[in-house]
């Protein structure tokens, strides 16, 4: 299995967002791998085995935001940055 951190942040102000939801979708078969919630400092924590997969990140206020081909491989842990702009942006 493979760790990796994730930030969500307003893609206008860069600050982090609380209480986003984000989804981890297999790429093959677009079932849910993981569903996190972002803590106050918009950080997420995802273990998954290695593979292609989907992330989909969410909130009220705010326009959905899909990752599509996200490659989860090697030993080390991966950060992944999401950032989602406000609706009326």
């Amino acid at each position: 299995h493979q760790q990796g951190l994730g930030y969500v942040t307003d893609a206008k102000t860069k600050l982090p967002i609380d209480l986003a939801i984000m989804r981890l979708y297999n790429a093959k078969t677009n079932r849910i791998v993981q569903t996190r919630v972002t803590n106050i400092h918009g950080k997420f924590f995802v273990l998954v085995p290695k593979g292609e997969y989907t992330a989909s990140v969410s909130k009220p206020g705010y326009k959905s935001f899909v990752m599509e081909n996200l490659s989860i491989s090697g030993k080390r842990s991966q950060a992944l940055e999401l950032q989602f702009k406000q609706i009326g942006r």
